[in-house]
């Protein structure tokens, strides 16, 4: 039953991250250039790809490090 609820924990933590991994960080817009920068690392300049995400366990603390720092737990 403990791996079963181990399983069940990961899967709510990876849902969780994709949500947050697709939000916008910030965006930069500079001689009519616009470039994207989402939570997972992944970086948009023009709608074309420059820089592929992070691991998405390496994403995930820092998540769970914002939303501390946020909520201050």
């Amino acid at each position: 039953m403990t791996q079963y609820k181990n399983e069940v924990e990961k899967q709510r933590k990876l849902l969780e991250y994709e949500e947050w991994a697709e939000q916008w960080n910030h965006i930069y817009i500079a001689d009519g250039e616009m470039t994207v920068y989402y939570n997972s690392g992944r970086v948009v300049k023009e709608g074309v790809e420059i820089k592929p995400a992070r691991n998405w366990e390496d994403n995930y603390r820092k998540m769970e490090q914002e939303k501390d720092e946020l909520y201050g737990r």
